[in-house]
């Protein structure tokens, strides 16, 4: 096995980080969804004229604490009900001759408070506990307490059983969900929540729990409101190129 020395090391770091400059040189904003109330992009939101995220800002930021590391930070929706939009995160920086890091989250907000919005706002809290319970792949897990779980009153405590054993940035929160679907006819909503899971990789995994429940009456006065979209409506970002658990 060749065994490249430190020049070499150090040529490649140099010639990945020239590829990201011209990268950056040409990143441009694009726009998913507008209305007049709305501006929904890759870069920035802005919505009833008040912006509620600006990657250029924040990496303008970034730089003047570190003018010498490439930073990269872009914004996927995932859906939108109304003025409840669930977003992916992606994170990206890479130091002047080190490796280069990245992780990325998902999170649901209220436009109109710019604060995380809770699933059990959108659907009713019975019928999600009982799609967890009753849900195939968590009856497979092996290292929770499924009697525990099977007791549990609140979708909260539930959730506090399947994250027991895994680390805080790994937990299943009501704040990390997206919308797949809504069928108005069977009165459901398709409901994917979402949480990271451990890697040695560079980037972030996601695993998806596919969960079919009872909208709320909120929802169904929302869902009305404004034309709304789902998960896979835009085909970009790490969490919908990858595979997932669906039923």
């Amino acid at each position: 096995m060749k065994v490249l020395n430190i020049n070499t090391i150090v040529f490649i770091l140099f010639l990945s980080r020239a590829s990201l400059e011209v990268v950056a040189q040409k990143e441009i904003d694009s726009s998913f969804y507008v209305t007049k109330s709305l501006l929904l992009s890759s870069k920035k939101v802005v919505y009833q004229n008040k912006v509620i995220y600006d990657a250029f800002k924040e990496i303008k930021k970034l730089k003047k604490r570190d003018p010498d590391t490439y930073y990269y930070i872009d914004y996927v929706p995932l859906s939108l009900i109304d003025n409840i939009l669930s977003f992916e995160k992606n994170n990206m920086e890479q130091p002047r001759y080190s490796y280069m890091t990245a992780h990325s989250f998902v999170q649901t907000i209220n436009l109109k408070t710019q604060e995380p919005y809770s699933l059990l706002l959108l659907v009713e809290e019975a019928s999600l506990l009982r799609a967890l319970k009753n849900d195939p792949y968590i009856n497979t897990l092996k290292n929770i307490d499924l009697q525990k779980l099977k007791k549990c009153k609140s979708f909260n405590k539930a959730l506090g059983i399947l994250n027991k054993r895994l680390y805080k940035n790994n937990h299943f929160t009501p704040y990390s969900y997206a919308i797949l679907n809504y069928i108005p006819h069977k009165n459901k909503v398709l409901v994917r929540l979402i949480r990271t899971v451990s890697s040695n990789m560079s980037f972030t995994k996601y695993l998806q729990l596919g969960l079919k429940v009872t909208p709320s009456k909120l929802f169904k006065e929302k869902i009305k409101r404004n034309k709304p979209f789902f998960l896979y409506t835009y085909k970009t970002g790490r969490l919908v190129a990858q595979s997932f658990y669906k039923k």
